[in-house]
Formats: structure tokens, C-alpha cells, sequence
């Protein structure tokens, strides 16, 4: 029944890239970028839904080292603020949202920070509905 469907999404933790790290081993989640709908069936505000650009829910300093993050999501096509956490007091991570950023600047180098555009990453209009793409997959 319906009960049953609501109790499975209980702590459900849903992003654009990762649904949840909970690690304690060391982790690093760099130069990544979430461009698809993160959205949920059911909204329930009791239940800890955890969701978020990038990842449903984190410990600290797995996407964001000293202060710098390398991960960046598209505000409009997530349709998610935060880089993750339904509850931002669960890791600091979580509440990030300055590499959210919008579809128009998704799609120009100038908007990924410390990125490879010379060898490794390219931006064109005509590939990959604008976003950043792998300039190979022969690495």
C-alpha cells in the first residue's frame, strides 16, 4: 500500500551525480558536473529527504576541499539550489551553492574554475548540447 511506498522513501537520498557518501576512508569527488532533473515523487517535508545538485547527502570535505570546489551542477535543469542535503546542518557540503550556477553558464569554460580547457576539457555550442565535454576517452 501507500504506507509501505512512503516508509521505502524514508531517507532517501538522491543527486545529480552521487546519492550518498558516508565514508570514513578518504573520498575525493573532483572536476564532475550534474546537467539532468534531480526531482522526487513524493513530498513529504517529515520524512529526511536528502537531495541535492550534486549528491543526496555527504559527509564535510568530500566535494569541497579548502574551501574549493571543482563539482558544478545547472540550477535550472536540477532544479536544485544546494549542492546537497535536504537538511544543510548535516554537513556543510551540503548547503554549498556557489558552483550551482545557470544553463548559460554551464555551458562556457569560464564558469568551470580551475578546469583543463587546453588538454583535457572543450566547451562548443554544437557538441554535447553545449556542456563541457571529454576532449578524449583514450586516456
Amino acid at each position: 500500500g501507500n504506507g509501505t511506498y512512503t516508509s521505502f522513501h524514508k531517507k532517501t537520498c538522491i543527486g545529480g551525480l552521487i546519492g550518498q557518501i558516508s565514508s570514513a576512508v578518504p573520498v575525493s569527488v573532483n572536476n564532475c558536473y550534474a546537467a539532468g532533473q534531480v526531482s522526487r515523487v513524493i513530498s513529504n517535508t517529515a520524512a529526511p529527504f536528502y537531495i541535492g545538485g550534486l549528491v543526496g547527502n555527504t559527509v564535510n570535505n568530500i566535494l569541497i576541499k579548502n574551501s574549493i570546489c571543482t563539482n558544478y551542477w545547472d540550477k535550472e535543469k536540477t532544479g536544485q539550489n544546494t549542492l546537497g542535503g535536504g537538511n544543510t546542518t548535516s554537513a556543510a557540503d551540503n548547503g554549498f551553492t556557489e558552483n550551482g550556477k545557470t544553463s548559460v553558464e554551464m555551458k562556457t569554460a569560464a564558469a568551470f574554475v580551475n578546469w583543463d580547457f587546453a588538454a583535457i576539457w572543450s566547451v562548443s555550442a554544437t557538441t554535447n548540447n553545449g556542456y563541457p565535454y571529454l576532449r578524449s576517452n583514450n586516456r
